[in-house]
């Protein structure tokens, strides 16, 4: 069973949903649900509602969903100026599918313009685009003609595109010679798009940008794509529109699978198109390497930001020599990112700061990137040099651990745990009587967020300090954030334990902490008690769960408590 961390993201589960029902072939909802309960819970809406609780989104989703359900544009408008996400919904649509399917025009654009994303899909795998265009709405049209971004309103520029995407040479031909200025147009979109707080590559594009297949059309490459390209470039593509669909290109992966990437950026650079630094840096930041030896190859000078991709170590230490602090920063990045272990040691060593948001991929840092590869060796690499696991990034507001969680990297994710047990951030050990006030405390906040009725009274409390039993503290720097209790079971037998009270406060879970806990109690426990048992409820389903990971099986009740329904037990020898 996997595991929800501190600060889950709705966007990172929506994606692996999708991945989990193209890999096996299911319906998105059936992969919602199989991803539900994969995190312990009986379906999607209640891990989404788990998920808000957990973010504090809760109240902010729906208030934002009830405005936009209720129609009042202004309300929302404030809600979003007020830092409400756009993207929490109820856990069966977000606010734009309610706005989509209702109206009116205004709403749909705010949400838009406020960082809703219009490929988002509902329960039912339908997107806004899918729900406007069944809705009854009186902006029906309008408003499916916001989210639809293919749509080309002009008649010539959408049949030059169609041809592009058909691969006819002739049919271009006849286009552009009928109506030249195509090249020089752009195919505006609505202007919600562009007061969107989300950046878009291909916001308001040129008709050249189109050759890159960058975003990815619903058609194939055509085999002739250079000689499309040609026939435009031929034609007059000014500089910047070459420039730019040389980014394009040289970033984009389906070209590249299509066996045109080089030769298409060898044709646009020869047009005149400027190899910039940011391109370097966009294609390197995508692993497209293939075009950048091939531009090494063809005599481009290797700088530092190329060296550090390619990890050509001599050239690299050569170029940092006389490289501006920005260049070093982004040589770190690039290596990190293209797994360079000797080059991410020589960008540190030039000074490369080990804990600054990345020059490509701006929202994380070197540590997100690198455990969420799991290259391992750079972890560590980082870790040595200062890396801090607790920096969020500023797309997801997740740590590195929290990445490795969501994207399933369990070799990333140990090297993490290892790295914060090793710094000390976080520990684990058998409390002490001095310990006692924090140990109760803890507990205590336990009982209440569980509404526990039978509760340890104080000198119930202190036997847990004698020799056999245990209170074990979870501490994050000087603060306790979870704990777990031991004591004998002589209702059962002189050789069996009960495991009593493991808790770990919201804002700490995610990182393996009831794993740690359970298992100092089970490292004191054996070779005192043969067997450990616990009682919980059928409603704790990602606690059963994780028991049952550990080798608890189930048992008939061996104990009174009124509110457990599940029994367990786990033999030690």
């Amino acid at each position: 069973m996997s595991e929800l961390p501190a600060r889950p993201s709705v966007e990172h589960l929506r994606k692996a949903a999708k991945r989990l029902a193209k890999d096996r072939s299911l319906k998105l909802a059936d992969a919602q649900r199989a991803l539900a309960n994969d995190y312990g819970f009986r379906g999607w809406v209640e891990m989404l509602d788990r998920v808000a609780e957990l973010r504090g989104e809760r109240h902010e989703a729906r208030s934002l969903i009830a405005a936009v359900r209720g129609g009042d544009v202004a309300a929302v408008r404030e809600l979003l100026s007020n830092g409400a996400n756009p993207r929490l919904g109820d856990g069966r649509e977000e606010p734009l599918h309610v706005a989509a399917r209702r109206g009116p025009l205004a709403l749909v654009e705010t949400l838009i313009a406020g960082g809703s994303l219009v490929w988002t899909t509902d329960h039912a795998g339908r997107t806004p685009l899918e729900l406007a265009r069944r809705g009854r709405s009186p902006d029906r049209e309008a408003i499916v003609a916001l989210l639809d971004r293919e749509a080309i309103p002009d008649r010539a520029f959408r049949a030059a595109v169609a041809a592009i995407h058909r691969g006819d040479v002739a049919g271009l031909e006849r286009i552009l010679d009928a109506e030249p200025g195509l090249l020089h147009e752009r195919n505006v979109g609505p202007e919600a798009y562009r007061e969107a707080k989300r950046s878009d590559s291909f916001r308001d594009p040129k008709l050249f940008w189109y050759i890159a297949w960058n975003p990815t059309p619903a058609e194939p490459v055509p085999e002739n794509i250079t000689e499309i390209a040609r026939v435009m470039i031929e034609r007059g593509v000014e500089r910047d529109d070459l420039t730019y669909a040389l980014g394009l290109v040289m970033s984009g992966s389906l070209v590249r699978e299509a066996g045109h990437q080089v030769a298409l950026a060898q044709m646009i650079l020869a047009a005149g198109a400027e190899l910039s630094r940011a391109t370097i840096l966009t294609a390197a930041g995508h692993r497209e390497l293939d075009v950048l030896r091939a531009l090494v190859a063809g005599g481009h000078p290797v700088d530092a930001l190329l060296a550090a991709a390619l990890g050509d170590v001599p050239a690299l230490a050569a170029a940092l020599a006389h490289a501006s602090p920005d260049d070093i920063q982004a040589a770190f990045a690039l290596a990190v990112i293209n797994r360079r272990l000797d080059a991410v040691r020589l960008t540190l060593d030039a000074g490369a700061d080990v804990n600054a948001y990345l020059a490509v991929h701006s929202h994380s840092t070197a540590l997100h990137q690198a455990a969420l590869d799991e290259a391992i060796e750079i972890v560590e690499l980082l870790a040595a040099r200062g890396a801090r696991t607790d920096l969020r990034d500023r797309l997801w507001d997740a740590t590195p651990l929290d990445w490795t969680i969501h994207q399933h990297r369990p070799n990333g994710r140990a090297a993490l745990e290892r790295i914060e047990r090793r710094l000390g951030r976080t520990r684990i050990a058998r409390a002490a009587p001095k310990d006692r006030d924090a140990a109760w405390a803890i507990v205590a906040e336990y009982c209440d967020a569980l509404d526990i009725v039978v509760r340890d009274d104080p000198a119930d409390f202190d036997r847990y300090f004698e020799d056999g039993s245990g209170v074990w503290l979870a501490h994050d720097g000087d603060a306790v954030v979870g704990c777990i209790a031991l004591r004998p079971l002589p209702v059962v037998g002189p050789d069996a334990g009960e495991v009593k009270r493991l808790y770990v406060r919201p804002a700490a879970r995610g990182r393996n902490l009831a794993g740690a806990l359970l298992d100092e109690l089970e490292a004191y426990a054996r070779g005192r008690y043969r067997g450990l048992y616990l009682d919980t409820k059928d409603d704790l389903i990602p606690a059963i769960r994780f028991y049952e990971r550990r080798g608890y099986a189930r048992i008939p009740r061996y104990n009174d408590n009124p509110q457990a329904t599940i029994f367990m037990r786990r033999l030690l020898v």
